[in-house]
């Protein structure tokens, strides 16, 4: 059951990404230099945050009272992390940020 929400979410989360990039490509260009990274990071960054989400969801679910309090207090120290480093991987594939872990093309 867990798996199925956890391949669920994934998948929504995929879908989700893939009409925002469009949408951000259509309406403001597509200012991506690396798009094999970009899309590496997006689809890392979208399997971490549904792996996240169905885990707390499952922990949140088994306590008493209100779930959504909980599962927002809980989400907030997970995803920061994640966060923080699918924006350092856009800024790399934009060519805004130059890091020395990844080689230059």
């Amino acid at each position: 059951m867990i798996i199925g929400k956890m391949i669920y979410n994934f998948l929504f989360l995929v879908l989700l990404t893939g009409l925002t990039y469009l949408g951000f490509s259509f309406f403001l260009g597509n200012a991506i230099r690396d798009f094999s990274l970009f899309m590496g990071g997006a689809l890392l960054g979208v399997y971490g945050l549904s792996v996240i989400f169905t885990f707390i969801a499952s922990v949140s679910a088994q306590g008493e009272g209100n779930n959504g309090v909980l599962m927002s207090v809980m989400a907030i120290p997970l995803t920061i992390p994640i966060l923080l480093l699918l924006i350092k991987i856009t800024a790399v594939a934009m060519g805004l940020l130059v890091d020395t872990a990844v080689g230059e093309t």
